[in-house]
């Protein structure tokens, strides 16, 4: 009974540490929260991809960790700093916790925010890869689908968060599950681009699927196999031949 006993204590201790570490510094507690987070994440997905790709492949071969460092650069950088003025914001304009100002927080968050921070998101990708201003706008195709997941799963768990969640704690609740999420948002982020046309037809539901499993099919004229992938013109979504490679 005393090991588990220690073990919980010990957890507790740490918890208080930061607890007293978000007291003294927040933004550099949140900083540090989100940098460790997105790494993480990002290495766990490219682990998964590299399994469900090429099982018998090295994972040491295989991982890129300039990736994952792009990732957790961005959450220090980016991530963090964003949510915490805009959250910080929301908190002065609208400091009670009622269903109408919770409610409010979330439109403003998910309306006006949202957008914002992932065309930002998405351009850093592409600008730290090293693409011209076509390729970034060709990413920012992306924007629009990845709202439509969005819009499918953080306004409840948003609403939660702003209603139930001190303000300094709500980051780490948020970034604790996007353990999840970001796993999806690295894959998208990172995913090679395609040249060809879309299929129409496609719902945010099946787009967020489709980019989880990144599921292979035979071309029936070829019998080559494809990678899945999504392709947005015209407003269109479909599955995709990957035609080039990231660069």
């Amino acid at each position: 009974f005393s090991h588990p006993l220690k073990k919980f204590q010990y957890v507790m201790g740490l918890w208080a540490a930061y607890q007293a570490a978000l007291r003294r510094a927040p933004l550099r507690t949140k900083c540090s929260t989100a940098a460790m987070l997105w790494g993480v994440t990002d290495v766990v997905t490219q682990c998964l991809e590299i399994r469900r790709e090429c099982p018998t492949a090295s994972l040491l071969e295989e991982y890129t960790p300039t990736r994952t460092l792009r990732q957790s650069v961005f959450g220090c950088v980016v991530h963090a700093p964003w949510t915490h003025i805009v959250w910080g914001s929301l908190e002065r304009f609208l400091p009670t916790n009622s269903i109408r100002h919770v409610a409010l927080k979330v439109a403003v968050d998910q309306l006006i925010s949202a957008p914002l921070f992932f065309a930002v998101y998405f351009g850093y990708i592409g600008a730290v890869q090293g693409e011209d201003l076509e390729g970034i706008k060709r990413r920012w195709l992306r924007v629009w689908p990845t709202l439509q997941v969005v819009w499918c799963v953080w306004p409840v768990v948003h609403f939660f968060n702003f209603r139930y969640v001190p303000l300094h704690q709500r980051l780490l609740v948020a970034l604790s599950l996007q353990l999840f999420w970001n796993s999806f948002l690295s894959h998208l982020a990172n995913k090679p681009r395609s040249s060809t046309p879309p299929v129409s037809g496609w719902d945010a539901a099946l787009l967020w699927r489709t980019l989880l499993t990144r599921r292979a099919c035979v071309d029936s004229e070829t019998s080559q196999q494809l990678e899945s992938g999504i392709v947005i013109k015209g407003g269109v979504v479909g599955i995709s031949q990957v035609g080039d490679e990231v660069t």
